[in-house]
């Protein structure tokens, strides 16, 4: 299963923090067992 998610400005695409003020993805509520395929900073918006 493949799910589209419009990342937010602000948002970092990984689940675990990195010590930065920005959310994570681990926010949104994701389901267990989803993992991004890809990162884009915190600065990036879109798909």
């Amino acid at each position: 299963m493949l799910l589209a998610f419009h990342k937010p400005f602000g948002v970092i695409s990984r689940f675990t923090p990195d010590g930065s003020p920005n959310r994570t993805l681990a926010n949104f509520g994701f389901p267990k067992k989803v993992y991004p395929l890809g990162r884009l900073d915190a600065d990036s918006e879109g798909l």
